[in-house]
Formats: C-alpha cells, sequence, structure tokens
C-alpha cells in the first residue's frame, strides 16, 4: 500500500499536502482501493468555506457512494477539472493527478476587483466553470463602454449584464440585454452544452 510520507492523513483516509497557507486534498490509496472502480467525483462547494469533518463532496464508485470528509477548515479554491472528465485519476494516481480540491486555509484575500461604469452597476448571481472561472449575471445602469463596460453598448435604462471572468479575476467576454427600460438578470445557470440559463425581469 502506498503511503506517502510528507503527507497529512486522517481516519476517514483523506490525505492533505500542506503548501504555505494552500492545502490539497485527496484520498488515500486504501481508500480508492476501498472502494472499487470510481466513476463520479461530486464536489459543488467551490468558492465556500468549508468546516473541518464538515463533508465538501461525494465520490459515486460502481458498487458505492462515499461522502468525502474536510480534513481542514478552509475556503474551497479549486475542484480538480481533470476529474470532470477523468474520475478514475482517484484510482490509478490518488497522491497525483486525482488530488481532488484545493482550500485557503487562513481565510486570505485572494484578488479583488470592481466591475462596471460610471452608474450602478449589480450582480445577483454567480457560478464557478469548470475552467477555474467565474461567471457572474445582474444589471448595468452604467453608460456604454465606460470603467470595465468597455465594447459594450447600453440599450437604455438597467441591462441584464452577464460576464465571464478567469480565475483571477480578468474579464474574458460580456455582455448586456434589455430594451429601453429596467432589464435585470437574477439568476444564472450552467447548462449541460457549456452554455447558461438566465431569468430575471424586464
Amino acid at each position: 500500500m502506498n503511503i506517502p510520507a510528507e503527507l497529512k492523513y486522517t481516519k476517514d483516509h483523506e490525505w492533505v499536502k500542506i503548501e504555505g497557507d494552500k492545502a490539497t486534498i485527496g484520498i488515500t490509496d486504501f481508500a480508492q482501493s476501498e472502494l472499487g472502480e470510481i466513476v463520479y467525483v461530486d464536489v459543488t462547494c467551490e468558492g465556500e468555506t468549508v468546516d473541518k469533518n464538515e463533508v465538501f463532496g461525494s465520490i459515486e464508485a460502481v458498487k458505492t457512494v462515499s461522502d468525502i470528509m474536510m480534513p481542514v477548515t478552509g475556503e474551497v479554491l479549486e475542484f480538480n477539472p481533470k476529474l470532470e472528465d477523468s474520475p478514475e485519476l482517484l484510482n490509478t494516481d490518488p497522491y497525483g493527478d486525482g488530488w481532488i480540491i484545493k482550500v485557503d486555509t487562513n481565510g486570505n484575500m485572494l484578488w479583488q476587483k470592481l466591475y462596471g461604469g460610471d452608474i450602478t452597476d449589480v450582480f445577483y448571481s454567480i457560478a464557478a466553470t469548470t475552467d477555474g472561472g467565474f461567471v457572474i449575471a445582474g444589471f448595468s445602469s452604467s453608460s456604454s463602454g465606460t470603467g470595465t463596460l468597455a465594447g459594450t453598448t447600453n440599450n437604455g435604462g438597467s441591462d441584464g449584464w452577464i460576464i465571464k471572468i478567469s480565475s483571477t479575476g480578468i474579464t474574458q467576454w460580456q455582455k448586456l440585454y434589455g430594451g429601453i427600460n429596467a432589464d435585470i438578470l437574477n439568476k444564472m445557470e450552467p447548462s449541460i452544452d457549456g452554455g447558461y440559463y438566465c431569468c430575471g425581469t424586464s
């Protein structure tokens, strides 16, 4: 049984690798062997703070489903994107490419950024994306092209606003939707085809 000496382990067979104020978390070789063939990993707490000993996800194997427990308190920074398409990495490389999440254990602010233009701009909904970034939705009342709204055209009043940012807050694309009066996107969710569902008021 493979037990790397540089890692820390829990009684529930998770491992932790501490690097400064960041921690990488996975399951042990023993855990994967007990589970058998792993077919799916479910982690939906990216961007949230999870307390020690709380469930932060689950692993689905051919014959069973097992919760994954958080060994340290911290903000979940990243879910391993390789596990989306290759959950079997937990079987073949549990201490390497099969890591599950990365956590900030000190509650540090990683970055902050203001988005919008010269009037009122509000976000109501945010969702993590598989590339480590985020999609955010709300509304913008700012004038066309002001501030971080460069390249957009305000259609009048407030427009529904959706923006895609990288893991470090860099704007990758954005779009305004609406007419001459008030339009707001209150809720946004990723769709299975890689797009997004949005709903709101017009």
